[in-house]
C-alpha cells in the first residue's frame, strides 16, 4: 500500500546508515534504488503477491542514505495488526555475496575461453604443421630459384605462427 513504515530496528538503520527517526519518516520504497531492478511500481506487486500468495523474497538494489547502491534480499509478509493490513519485510544486505556470484561468473567465463583457446591452438598448431611440412618439401624438390625463395619466405612465417600459437596456450592454462 502506503509504503508507510511503522518501525525499524537498528540493523536496518546501520545498513542504510539513517537515524530509526529518519527511516520512519521514509516510505519504504525510497530505500530502493528508485529504478529497475526494483521500484515503487514492483514493490507494490511484491506486497500484493505476498498477500494473494503469501511470503514473498525478492532481490533489489537498495540506496544507502549516503547514495551507494547496493544489493538486498527482501521478505515480505501480509499480516493484520489491529485490525488493520500491515507488511512484515526482513532486508538482508547481500552485496557481498553478489560481489562473489560475479567474480566467480567471470573466472567461468575465463576458464571456457581458456578450454577454448586451448582447443583452437591445438587444432592450429595440427594445420599449421601439415602446411609447413608440405612447404618444406616443396622446397627440397624446387628446381626454379624463384619459387624456392618464396616458398622459403612462406616458411618464415613458422616461427611467427609457432609463438602465437604458444601464447594462445599459456592463455588456456590460466
Amino acid at each position: 500500500g502506503s509504503g508507510e513504515i511503522y518501525d525499524a530496528n537498528k540493523r536496518l538503520c546501520d545498513i542504510f546508515g539513517y537515524t530509526k527517526d529518519e527511516v520512519l519518516s521514509l516510505k519504504s520504497w525510497m530505500l530502493s534504488k528508485g529504478t529497475t531492478p526494483f521500484s515503487h511500481r514492483e514493490m507494490q506487486e511484491c506486497t500484493e503477491k505476498a498477500e494473494k500468495e503469501g511470503l514473498q523474497t525478492v532481490e533489489w538494489v537498495a540506496r544507502r542514505r549516503n547514495g551507494n547502491l547496493f544489493w538486498v534480499e527482501v521478505t515480505v509478509a501480509a499480516t493484520v495488526i489491529n485490525g488493520k493490513k500491515q507488511f512484515i519485510s526482513t532486508i538482508t544486505d547481500i552485496d557481498q555475496k553478489k560481489k562473489i556470484e560475479a567474480t566467480l561468473a567471470n573466472a567461468q567465463r575465463l576458464e571456457s575461453l581458456g578450454l577454448l583457446a586451448g582447443g583452437i591452438a591445438h587444432d592450429f598448431n595440427n594445420l599449421l604443421g601439415g602446411i609447413f611440412g608440405y612447404l618444406s618439401l616443396a622446397i627440397h624438390r624446387s628446381t626454379d630459384p624463384e619459387i624456392t625463395a618464396f616458398l622459403e619466405k612462406a616458411l618464415l612465417a613458422k616461427e611467427r605462427t609457432q609463438a602465437l600459437t604458444r601464447q594462445l596456450l599459456t592463455f588456456s592454462k590460466g
